[in-house]
């Protein structure tokens, strides 16, 4: 009796006498599972970067916004040839500077002004406010003779202390 073609493909696909043809059951479970592993690893290690990059942007800014404000600081502190910190007692969370423009306008007065609103700290000068560096936590003024300090702390993101950056200024103030 002859066999049909039919019967003969499949007797070839699924009794080949060569070898075994397709997985057992037992290897694509493995293979998933070791796939399913190498996602976890990957997605772990993704999310940590995520994290880090994030947290490393904060506290670039941080420090970037700390250092534009300890330049306008010192800037000012130069220009300045009176405060109104007394001089070594102690510290204060504001500070006015006042100097006499002798060159443009004639002995006209000009004031600046340092304070922290919120968590922003403010430069007020004659009148016209603008914020110098955001995310600030504390900040200390002091006056030892003619020299003027600044300590900023600026702590990004939600007040997190392992993001806080601490920076200290000082600026001799003109000669009268």
């Amino acid at each position: 009796m002859r066999k049909h073609s039919g019967d003969t493909v499949y007797r070839i696909i699924v009794f080949n006498p060569r070898g075994q043809r397709g997985f057992t059951l037992l290897e694509v479970l493995c293979s998933f599972a070791f796939i399913g592993l190498i996602g976890a690893v990957l997605s772990v290690t993704v999310a940590q970067t995520q994290k880090t990059t994030l947290e490393s942007g904060a506290r670039i800014v941080a420090v970037s916004d700390i250092e534009s404000a300890g330049l306008s600081f010192s800037t000012d502190v130069r220009m300045a040839q009176a405060t109104d910190l007394p001089a070594g007692e102690g510290t204060a969370s504001t500070v006015t500077l006042t100097w006499l423009d002798r060159y443009h306008n004639a002995n006209e007065v000009h004031t600046i002004s340092y304070a922290l609103t919120g968590s922003e700290l403010r430069r007020t000068y004659d009148g016209d406010v603008r914020t110098v560096a955001r995310d600030v936590a504390s900040i200390l003024f002091w006056q030892v003779n003619d020299t003027v300090y600044m300590t900023v702390v600026s702590s990004p993101r939600d007040e997190r202390p392992d993001l806080a950056v601490q920076a200290t200024y000082a600026s001799t103030m003109r000669a009268v």
